[in-house]
């Protein structure tokens, strides 16, 4: 200890984490005293730094001290609170209510809190308006000055009311106290416990929760469990923590390149940036019961191994104080023993009443039994006892009168006794009463006697008091002369003192601030560097971001090219780029088919396990069934018969049971059994309806192995009716070929033809607000959103130009519809406009010289338009000029023919009449039903090879549908009525006929595996195949029914041979449809 330091009191022993028992009362002497203030006197800096050390172990020795004194006053506190009826908050003069009305900060100074400590408890401070009430005025300083730890005289006065809820509400969880309290922190002068705005509370302030409750030795590692917990949720996915804690980060880095910090509620620095995030009740929740705060808020021990609720928690057995601990064990306990009183007293009649219900009857039975006894005694024994029974009574007499002669003798000697003993006690009373009487005399006399001698020396006092107050006060006179010539002496050296401590000061402080004046310009530079560290860094993981983006969308176009360009024909192609193309179709179609025949394979594989699944359950049944129907029939036979076949078979099975009944019985002696005939007998039935219970098993069995041989024998057959016939329909096929070889080439020449005129009639365009090709109809100006049936498997070729589109983070780029290739930069050899130098130029307007795009040659007409009137706009003239086309750079405008506004207002309404009809019909189909297609299911239907008994009716309806659409496409071969309502009507008809085939040819299976010998082994399988079918066929043909040809046809079809994406709302969303 330092030099001129006053030695501590020694401190008592340490009870758990650090806490100090409470069995003494807090030393005076550790209360807050200026001496060691007035060590800071104009020393250097040595002795500044041993008094500076000297005091913090003065704090750290005193605090132990102090927080027992924390809660012996609160303890108090809590008795006065209960004995007034005073609430905590919540109420119109509550503690905290008043409290926050004078001090809303978190800190108190020792007048507000003794104004409002007498406003609430209703004592005096000073005797103006009656006597003071020295008890409760203590109590409060010693209050103050155990929770004013620094000696600043300012206290937290909400750390009062969390304690005095604590121990006034003993029997609560942690948790529920935790919950209070931050309500408490975060309400604005009412007590809301529903955290309704305007609430403010913070993070820093649930560690002050916990820090109200905990040993103060215990505060940084409560602090660093709040933050594991806040960083836990952060982690686990929390929006909200999450956002919270973004948000923090980012104002902790503007305000540090600002210089500035963090703040609380209060204004005041926060500790960390963290401290000054907002909370929530939800939020606050979740707080609590992230793991490291969970463990602390779970019970750690029970009442007792049967009784297995929680006695005490966690964060009580590690934290809170030995004192208050032990307060809440106690109520704790108290509180269960009253509940067990209570249910015990509750259920009290009801265990009373089953007693006395179990006592009557065994009474009961008793006196039956004693009845039954004396009865049969009655009958048996007392005819020949009569002479013993007359003796007995005589004897019995003569004892009963020497009983009653002894009782009248006990009286008599009993009745002397009594008179002699009350004769005795009239003497010694009266003795007493005169003994009695002589000691209050001499006690009177003693006292009278003392009381004149008080007198006298009371009397004698007083005069010598007088006499020493009256020289005490001539002996004062003459000192207080001296006392002010040193008290005047005393101050000009304290002014002395302090002007030479305040020019230390100054000094020191000077020196203090400069050095924090550099500290802070180093930091400052310190945090720029690092923010701008933080910006190259982010700047270049975006730049990253970017590129591995850009390369993404560059390799979708580079695929949908490639993949364009090996599955579209064009007329130029040669036979080689043909077959290719051809060959590729080929691989994809068989792929398709493959997986196809798997997806089939594996569903049949399905059912077929679910058909054997229930073809084992059902016979399992029946067995189940035969056996427990053979038993009871067996039984009943045996028990009573009524024909003849059961008489018969009653008589066998009691003859084997005779049998096996010796068997048992000879079994039972040799293994040492005491078993009687009805026991055997009971036995050897068992075991004969056991035996014949496994024979039937056997026979079922039996029945279920033919019923499976039957069943695959069937499907082997229906195999082989299959593949005869298709031994035949190949042979049939081989017959016709030359037929179906010359309508295969009258059909390509045909559709050769029909190519041809389509390359004349339609053009393949592309939509830069759809992001998608059509095709327009040069004579009707139709528009259609697939490729026109006419093509085949060819397409048309749209205008080399680029076009502008954007992403959805609006970073624009440059596509090639012709080409399909995409570009991130400017493409070579195109226009841009001169004015916005972000769109292709479309004029080239000869008044200005310049290139410019519609939207800035309209801001130039209204200039124009503006400035010099109508006239000069109508002689204003201008060429246009593609910009997207990568040859315009290169254009002769001479050669260019000049336009007006008239020829350019009727061109901008041509393609708005465009636009406005490729919206409507952006979601059209213009995909037809190919007609060979038709006619080889209409040579299968005439044929009668794919369905049994086919429909005339529908016969008929598809040869005139088939004969109108040849009629159609000869007469007008080159219109569009290639795609009418006919070719759909037909693709609904061949759609729906194709579904029926399969259904028929599922049911001709069924029905074949079924008709072996009558049975039908698989009807669970029917059930599941047949029906389902059934049920499915019907739900299809009524969904057909109620779509429109257009709905159907962009539902069936398998699509276009191009390539087709949609714009969001938000950018391009590219999707590959085929």
């Amino acid at each position: 200890m330092g030099k001129g330091m006053v030695a501590l009191p020694q401190l008592s022993g340490r009870g758990s984490c650090g806490a100090t028992q409470p069995s003494k009362s807090p030393v005076k002497s550790l209360a807050r005293d200026t001496k060691y203030e007035l060590q800071f006197g104009p020393k250097d800096q040595r002795a500044l730094e041993t008094a500076f050390d000297s005091y913090l172990e003065y704090r750290r020795k005193r605090e132990p001290l102090l927080e027992d004194e924390r809660w012996r006053c609160v303890l108090k506190l809590q008795q006065l609170v209960t004995s007034r009826n005073i609430s905590l908050a919540g109420r119109e003069g509550a503690l905290y209510e008043e409290l926050h009305r004078s001090c809303p900060k978190r800190l108190c100074e020792r007048a507000r809190f003794l104004v409002v400590m007498r406003r609430v408890f209703g004592f005096e401070l000073a005797p103006v308006r009656g006597a003071v009430d020295q008890g409760t005025k203590k109590l409060m300083d010693n209050l103050f000055d155990a929770f004013d730890e620094d000696g600043s005289d300012k206290m937290p006065w909400r750390n009062i009311l969390i304690m005095l809820h604590v121990v006034c509400f003993p029997t609560r969880e942690p948790a529920d106290h935790l919950r209070w309290g931050f309500a408490l922190v975060g309400s604005e002068g009412s007590f809301d416990m529903k955290c309704k705005p305007p609430f403010d509370a913070r993070i820093a302030d649930a560690k002050y929760l916990l820090h109200a409750v905990g040993h103060a030795e215990m505060r940084p590692m409560l602090s660093k469990l709040v933050d594991d917990a806040w960083t836990g949720l952060v982690r686990r996915g929390d929006v909200e923590a999450s956002t919270l804690t973004r948000d923090a980060e980012t104002q902790a880095l503007m305000l540090q390149a600002s210089g500035k910090k963090a703040l609380d509620r209060e204004g005041c620095e926060a500790a960390s940036p963290m401290d000054a995030i907002k909370l929530t009740r939800p939020l606050f929740e979740r707080l609590i019961s992230a793991p490291p705060l969970k463990r602390l808020m779970e019970g750690s021990t029970p009442f007792g191994l049967k009784d297995v609720r929680t006695w005490t928690y966690a964060i009580e057995d590690e934290q809170y104080h030995p004192m208050i601990a032990t307060e809440i064990k106690r109520a704790r306990l108290v509180q269960r023993h009253d509940f067990e009183a209570t249910q015990f007293a509750i259920t009290h009649p009801f265990r009373q009443r089953r007693r006395f219900l179990k006592w009557r009857e065994v009474a009961q039975r008793i006196r039956r039994i004693k009845l039954f006894t004396l009865r049969g005694i009655k009958r048996c024994i007392c005819i020949r006892c009569s002479y013993s029974f007359v003796k007995w009574r005589r004897e019995a007499l003569i004892e009963v009168r020497a009983h009653e002669l002894q009782r009248v003798g006990r009286g008599f000697l009993g009745r002397l006794e009594a008179r002699w003993v009350l004769r005795i006690h009239l003497l010694v009373t009266g003795i007493q009463c005169r003994a009695r009487r002589w000691l209050l005399q001499n006690e009177y006399l003693r006292e009278k006697r003392r009381r004149h001698w008080a007198a006298t020396e009371i009397a004698r006092h007083t005069r010598g008091l007088r006499a020493r107050r009256i020289t005490l006060w001539r002996l004062e006179e003459k000192l207080d002369k001296e006392v002010r010539k040193l008290k005047e002496r005393r101050a000009l050296w304290a002014k002395r003192q302090e002007i030479a401590v305040a020019r230390f000061l100054q000094g020191a402080f000077r020196a203090r601030k400069a050095r924090r004046e550099v500290q802070q310009a180093r930091d400052d530079t310190a945090a720029k560097a690092a923010a701008a560290r933080d910006m190259d860094r982010l700047y270049e993981e975006n730049l990253r971001k970017k590129r591995v983006y850009q390369n993404a969308i560059s390799e979708y176009y580079r695929q949908r090219k490639e993949e364009y360009l090996q599955s579209t024909l064009m007329e130029g192609f040669d036979a080689a780029q043909q077959a290719k193309i051809l060959r590729f179709r080929r691989r994809k179609e068989h792929e398709a088919e493959l997986e196809k025949e798997e997806r089939a394979k594996k569903l049949q594989e399905m059912l077929d396990d679910e058909r054997i699944a229930g073809w084992i359950q059902k016979w399992e049944r029946v067995k189940i069934e035969r056996v427990a129907a053979l038993r009871k029939h067996l039984e009943w036979c045996r028990l009573s018969p009524e024909t003849t076949e059961e008489r018969r078979t009653a008589k066998k099975l009691n003859k084997e049971v005779r049998i096996r009944t010796q068997i048992v019985f000879k079994r039972a002696g040799k293994q040492g059994h005491d078993l009687e005939i009805p026991e055997c007998e009971a036995m050897a039935l068992e075991e004969i309806l056991l035996k014949r219970c496994q024979d039937e098993e056997l026979v079922v069995d039996a029945e279920r192995r033919a019923a499976a041989d039957a069943h695959y024998a069937a499907i082997e057959k229906a195999e082989a009716e299959a593949r005869a016939e298709k031994e035949k329909d190949r042979v049939r096929m081989q017959n016709i070929s030359a037929l179906k070889i010359q309508r295969i080439r009258a059909l390509h020449e045909s559709r050769v033809e029909l190519r041809r005129r389509a390359y004349a009639r339609f053009e393949k365009r592309y939509d830069a607000e759809h992001t998608c090709y059509f095709y327009r109809d040069k004579l009707t100006r139709e528009i259609t959103w697939r490729k026109p049936y006419a093509l085949g498997a060819y397409d048309l070729k749209v205008d080399d130009e680029w076009v502008r589109l954007e992403d959805e983070t609006q970073t624009p780029y440059y596509y090639n519809p012709c080409s399909q290739d995409m570009m991130w930069t400017r493409p070579r050899g195109t226009v841009f406009c001169e004015v916005c130098d972000d769109a292709f130029c479309e004029l080239h307007c000869n008044d200005t010289k310049r290139k410019l795009c519609r939207k800035c040659y309209d801001g130039e007409l209204a200039k124009v338009l503006e400035k010099e009137g109508k006239r000069a706009v109508d002689d204003m003239s201008f060429k246009v000029l593609r910009g997207g086309d990568p040859k315009s750079g290169e254009a002769d405008l001479k050669k260019l023919e000049d336009t007006g506004l008239a020829l350019e207002a009727e061109r901008r309404r041509q393609e708005e009449e465009d636009r406005v009809l490729r919206r409507a019909s952006v979601r059209r189909s213009s995909i037809t039903t190919k007609p060979s297609y038709v006619a080889k299911e209409l040579q299968r239907l005439a044929r009668g090879r794919a369905l049994k008994g086919p429909d005339e009716d529908q016969v008929v309806a598809l040869k005139q549908l088939v004969t109108s659409q040849e009629l159609t496409t000869s007469e007008t071969f080159s219109s569009t009525e290639l795609v009418d309502k006919t070719q759909r009507e037909t693709q609904v008809l061949m759609t729906v006929i194709e579904e029926r085939r399969q259904r028929r040819r599922q049911r001709d299976v069924l029905e074949a595996m079924e008709r072996k010998d009558g049975k039908q082994p698989i009807s669970e399988y029917r059930h599941l195949t047949t029906q389902h079918y059934r049920i499915k066929a019907e739900e299809e043909e009524q969904r057909l029914l109620e779509m429109d040809s257009a709905t159907y046809m962009s539902h069936t079809s398998g699509g276009s041979d191009t390539y087709s994406w949609s714009k969001s709302s938000k950018g391009n969303s590219y999707h590959l449809g085929n």
